[in-house]
């Protein structure tokens, strides 16, 4: 039996992400974890006759983490046009998907799986709500390449009608639960907005229960905060379009984190998508409250509903993950993309601020810090180089090369198990 080895991989710069970089630095991996992070030369003289290989033009990073994406809406891509209206998005994506053949469903999932991978992202925050992207999981078994967590989004926006908010959830979740999956799956609220307040405490309930995060979409858009501030706007008059029953609806009368602070539904396991649409004193109650924000800013730019207060946020120090959204309102899964988009927005947020986001800030926010998102004794691999043709000398000019790239594609990625 041949002896399995520690693997070296050295390159001109390792960022660790959790702290600075390393130049001419070092990982060491065994079956799958990190077991060194250094010097090239102190790793090789720590593992002695040990496997060595050297990437010459490329920069070490972990894993990219995708917060925030709906992977089963993979088919819509190019099937909507960008608009300054999300109801008017949401009645088209209803009639789009309408539109898609059964046998279309899987081939695009399964391409845009691909398109992460090969991007470098290998951890995702997946949210879906008809169970086709388990379906896959389970066909895939050992061959499924993401890690993270699968949401299985809920929207419901009255008041159960027997009356038994956790009986809901649980019918909805048991059939999942039940079964072993290569990523978690967990429920998810669709947004303060689409969800009654009782399903909204009884899912965070259950999250806390099994030790997994609690994320909804909060503040994406104007006509959002119009609902919940006033009770009235587009999206009332698309609930009722929808045959929603308005008179069993919650309408908090304030906005989203307000309620959500109400409801004492906030804390360091919550993770709040988009975040467009806050006040400073919003912000203050997400930082206090030690919450976590997920920016797709891509997404928002699609659908004409803002940009988010990136400076704010990073000004009060919360953690910040980033995301896609969906192939249903954005034209590719990149992060890369997305980082540039956010420093496009905020030219002032230093780059490894946002390259943080991309990585360890995601995996907080999904509650995986203690195995993605840095270069870190026991975390797990894969690790990804991203190969350039000109290596900066100096930290500030490698964030910026990676974060300013605009596109995958400006790189040749190749990942490490």
């Amino acid at each position: 039996m041949s002896q399995v080895k520690v693997v070296i991989h050295s390159a001109p710069w390792v960022l660790p992400i959790s702290r600075p970089p390393i130049r001419e630095g070092a990982i060491a991996l065994f079956e799958g974890r990190i077991v060194g992070v250094g010097h090239g030369q102190d790793l090789r003289l720590k593992f002695p006759g040990h496997e060595f290989r050297f990437h010459p033009d490329s920069i070490l990073v972990p894993s990219f983490v995708n917060a925030h994406c709906h992977l089963e809406l993979s088919p819509l891509k190019w099937r909507l046009t960008p608009t300054a209206s999300l109801t008017s998005w949401v009645k088209e994506l209803v009639k789009a998907r309408s539109t898609i053949g059964a046998e279309e469903w899987v081939p695009a999932i399964k391409e845009a799986i691909n398109e992460l991978v090969e991007g470098g992202t290998l951890v995702v925050g997946d949210v879906g709500n008809t169970g086709l992207v388990p379906s896959i999981m389970m066909e895939e078994a050992d061959d499924w390449p993401l890690s993270g967590i699968h949401f299985l989004e809920i929207i419901q926006p009255e008041m159960p009608s027997d009356g038994d908010p956790e009986l809901t959830i649980m019918n909805e979740e048991a059939p999942l639960i039940e079964r072993a999956f290569p990523m978690e799956i967990t429920l998810s609220p669709h947004g303060v907005h689409t969800v009654h307040a009782s399903i909204l405490s009884a899912i965070k309930k259950r999250a806390q229960e099994r030790g997994l995060p609690f994320t909804l979409h909060v503040a994406e858009s104007p006509e959002e905060m119009e609902f919940l501030i006033r009770g009235e706007g587009p999206m009332l008059e698309l609930l009722q379009h929808h045959g929603r029953d308005t008179s069993r609806l919650s309408i908090p009368n304030k906005g989203p984190v307000h309620f959500l602070e109400e409801l004492d539904l906030l804390d360091q396991t919550s993770l709040l998508v988009h975040c467009v649409q806050l006040s400073d004193d919003e912000l203050d109650i997400i930082k206090k409250k030690g919450a976590n924000i997920c920016l797709c800013p891509r997404s928002n730019t699609f659908l004409g509903v803002g940009e988010p207060p990136l400076q704010e946020m990073v000004r009060r120090g919360i953690n910040c993950a980033i995301g896609t959204d969906s192939l249903a309102s954005n034209d590719k899964l990149d992060i890369f993309s997305e980082m540039t988009a956010l420093k496009r927005i905020a030219p002032e947020v230093p780059s490894g601020t946002i390259l943080k986001m991309a990585t360890l800030g995601g995996a907080k926010a999904l509650g995986l810090e203690s195995r993605f998102g840095s270069l870190e004794l026991g975390r797990c691999s894969p690790v990804v180089a991203l190969q350039l043709p000109h290596i900066p000398h100096t930290t500030k000019d490698v964030e910026e090369a990676i974060v300013t790239s605009g596109t995958r594609h400006a790189f040749q990625i190749e990942i490490i198990r």
